[in-house]
């Protein structure tokens, strides 16, 4: 007897078999590139500096400011100054004849300018309390100074004249 073999084969499909996808898949390349821009623009800058300076008076150089007078006195005192209109104003210290002598200058009010030269350089300023002292741009009188030869050789008070005032010469004792 003889043997039969037989085999069976069977192909079982999805069944949406006739669409067929394809995909296809590519490699991803990235690149870089390096740009580099230039621009040149020409520019003209003008640099200004205004350094402030301190302001001198003609009227405070050293041979205006009264530090000594009638041959070396220095003053000790004054006289015939009237006590109204003559508002005392303290300014502080470190001052020099010339600096005390330009802060009256810049002041229009301002008659004339003490300076205690053994105080540190004590600045004090008189000023008016009224235009009317000052019509007419006058430089009224203030009073007179008194000197003496016999004061101290370093000159306690130093004065100068202001743009609304003046001081006299007394004479010495």
């Amino acid at each position: 007897m003889s043997t039969v073999y037989s085999t069976i084969t069977t192909v079982s499909y999805p069944p949406d078999v006739s669409t067929t996808t394809t995909t296809t898949i590519y490699p991803t390349t990235t690149s870089w590139t390096s740009t580099t821009s230039t621009s040149t623009v020409t520019n003209t800058v003008t640099i200004e500096s205004d350094i402030p300076r301190s302001t001198v008076y003609a009227a405070c150089s050293s041979n205006d400011v009264l530090t000594t007078a009638n041959n070396g006195g220095r003053v000790v005192a004054w006289r015939n100054v009237l006590p109204t209109d003559n508002l005392l104003t303290y300014l502080g210290m470190g001052f020099t004849p010339e600096t005390c002598c330009n802060e009256c200058q810049k002041r229009p009010f301002c008659r004339i300018t003490l300076l205690d030269n053994s105080n540190n350089g004590a600045c004090y300023v008189y000023v008016t309390g009224t235009s009317a002292t000052c019509a007419n741009g006058a430089q009224p009188y203030f009073g007179s100074y008194i000197t003496s030869t016999h004061a101290p050789q370093t000159p306690h008070w130093i004065y100068s004249n202001g743009p609304r005032g003046r001081l006299t010469n007394g004479g010495g004792v």
